[in-house]
């Protein structure tokens, strides 16, 4: 039985993907796409260089899969896995040693890739892309891809604290959400400015947005505690926000029932969480 794994790295990019070579074969053939005349190599970069595939296989021509699940059992051809970050084990480990999850975004884009052995000669591999919509932008927070986006309230109102938790159970949102990190932060402050030139300010008023944080309680487990992104410490007696021209992080007010902060700020809208979309 074949059970030596190569370790081959292609052409690193800033996001560190790899190409792993073992010794296997798909058990399915019939997603694959044919290349013909490429060799071992050309076939390996080419799947590396398509964000879509995620494994090529190589016996005299060359197969690439693109995302799916599949199994590869251990055989006297060659296959390599599309794989990131992961540390290649000596080549006289045993098989079962060869398991990884990785996840990462690229071009607004995020990319799952979970490699796990089954039984002795064979591994279960699972190849997933997700994506967002309605002007949201896709973040990885631990193990989940999201979505999020400042949206404001129609008609150009004001509103409080609990009618933005409200307005993010609808239309396909799930959750007021927060900023992870200064990424984010700095994702949501844009997206201030492009919700002001599509849904217009309230009369002269600066917009202000409403983030998870009532009465120190969260409705979104995905965000954290803004540890890295807040201006002060946050007390426990107020509501969250982000958007004060003197505050560019997060701030709080101690009035969750108010919709403006007389008179020079309205609370415009909020910043809302969906899970991303996973197209296969």
């Amino acid at each position: 039985m074949l059970t030596s794994i190569v370790f081959l790295s292609l052409f690193p990019l800033t996001n560190s993907l790899q190409m792993v070579v073992v010794y296997g074969e798909p058990s399915d053939m019939s997603e694959s796409q044919e290349y013909q005349g490429l060799s071992l190599d050309d076939c390996i970069a080419t799947c590396y260089w398509d964000n879509n595939c995620f494994l090529a296989y190589y016996s005299s021509v060359c197969h690439l899969f693109e995302y799916g699940n599949m199994s590869v059992k251990s055989s006297k051809s060659v296959v390599a896995f599309k794989t990131r970050n992961y540390e290649c084990p000596s080549a006289n480990s045993s098989f079962p040693e060869f398991s990884t999850t990785d996840r990462w975004i690229e071009n607004d884009v995020g990319y799952e890739n979970e490699i796990s052995p089954v039984g002795e000669i064979s591994w279960k591999i699972s190849f997933s892309i997700f994506q967002c919509s309605n002007n949201s932008k896709i973040f990885l927070r631990d193990t989940i891809f999201v979505c999020i986006g400042v949206r404001f309230f129609p008609n150009i109102t004001c509103g409080n604290h609990n009618s933005a938790i409200e307005f993010c159970k609808t239309d396909g949102w799930s959750s007021i959400t927060g900023p992870n990190n200064l990424e984010e932060l700095a994702f949501l402050n844009g997206d201030i400015e492009r919700e002001n030139l599509v849904s217009k300010k309230y009369g002269n008023y600066l917009s202000l947005v409403w983030i998870d944080g009532n009465l120190g309680g969260f409705l979104d487990e995905t965000h954290g505690d803004y540890t890295s992104t807040k201006c002060y410490d946050l007390p426990s007696n107020a509501c969250l926000y982000i958007g004060h021209n003197q505050c560019t992080k997060v701030a709080y007010f101690s009035d969750c029932n108010t919709d403006k902060m007389s008179p020079y700020y309205c609370w415009r809208g909020v910043a809302c969480r969906k899970e991303a979309d996973r197209i296969n």
